[in-house]
């Protein structure tokens, strides 16, 4: 994984796209190369990305689209250099920003791709479209119009929060102020995994930070990095997602039996005082 896919992959917003399409995302920032072309730097095969993200075939497409919907990547097909094999190439985000969008003789949509000579040009994907334009990652938008204006609010929040920053809340949370930071709690790697508490577990950062804090008044030493805190955060997500709790059907039989039979003697010593 190119450190450039990385630190960008970290800054993604993660209520902008679903957990399977960050997966797959993750994957591809995974097999990006940041020393190639831009338009050559990621081709893993279909196959690959099925077995890395335990998706089916046609999960990993609605996954890819999603992606191309948000902006985040855009496909290619095209052939490997001095061959007529044909391959996929992703252009991720962290490139298409450095590109310059350029709009097709046919109308269609802007795609985020440099214009490659004309002897080089190859046919792009019916799904390659993109929804950047100029410099700015744009959402592809899928909310109907009644929700845009809650929409928007939702991203003004977005916009504000930042990964590293809350990676430093975490740190601090868990007693590390001051004096050098352990090689675990660095980012990229670092921010990364405290993400993944929020993208794979759907923990909100105050819930995170408040159970950091939790587990450092519990132990004498801080954790030695986020890993440490899987454990906390898992049982944390399964509590969220327990259903609510039920009397077993045994039990309530056995109280409901307790409960006739107090109030069969309570009748009987009314009738023997009666009489």
């Amino acid at each position: 994984m190119s450190h450039k896919a990385t630190h960008w992959l970290a800054t993604i917003d993660p209520k902008r796209i679903s957990a399977g399409a960050f997966r797959v995302l993750f994957h591809l920032c995974d097999h990006h190369n940041d020393a190639k072309d831009p338009q050559l730097a990621c081709f893993p095969s279909q196959e690959t990305l099925m077995e890395r993200t335990g998706l089916s075939n046609g999960g990993l497409n609605n996954c890819l689209n999603l992606l191309e919907d948000a902006g985040l990547s855009n496909r290619k097909r095209s052939t490997i250099p001095g061959t007529s094999t044909r391959r996929t190439y992703y252009i991720l985000g962290c490139d298409q920003i450095e590109s310059t969008s350029q709009t097709p003789p046919n109308g269609g949509r802007p795609n985020s791709t440099q214009v490659e000579p004309e002897r080089e040009q190859t046919p792009l994907s019916e799904q390659a479209a993109s929804t950047i334009k100029g410099s700015k990652l744009q959402s592809g938008g899928e909310e109907p119009v009644r929700n845009r204006k809650e929409e928007s609010s939702s991203s003004n929040d977005a916009r504000e929060f930042n990964p590293d920053k809350f990676l430093a809340d975490v740190v601090a949370a868990a007693g590390l102020r001051g004096g050098t930071i352990p090689t675990h709690w660095l980012p990229p790697a670092a921010t990364m995994h405290v993400m993944r508490w929020i993208n794979d577990l759907s923990l909100s950062p105050a819930e995170i930070l408040q159970t950091v804090a939790a587990n450092r008044q519990q132990h004498h030493d801080p954790p030695r990095g986020p890993k440490a805190l899987d454990y906390a955060m898992q049982n944390l997500a399964k509590t969220k997602s327990a259903g609510p709790m039920k009397i077993s059907e045994r039990r309530q039989n056995g109280t409901t039996s307790r409960t006739n039979a107090t109030l069969d003697a309570i009748a009987l010593a009314a009738a023997m005082r009666r009489s």
